[in-house]
């Protein structure tokens, strides 16, 4: 039962800390999406 609650308690914590930097850094995650996006296109159209 308190492993169960450890394991909420850190997700809760990754899902903030994940929330607030969306928030904060929203384009600059935005372009690291693009540019991941943009290598798997690459990486396909090379094949």
């Amino acid at each position: 039962m308190k492993l169960l609650l450890l394991f909420k308690l850190i997700l809760y914590r990754t899902f903030w800390i994940f929330y607030r930097q969306v928030r904060q850094e929203k384009f600059e995650i935005l372009a690291y999406l693009a540019s991941w996006r943009f290598d798997v296109v690459r990486l396909y159209g090379s094949e």
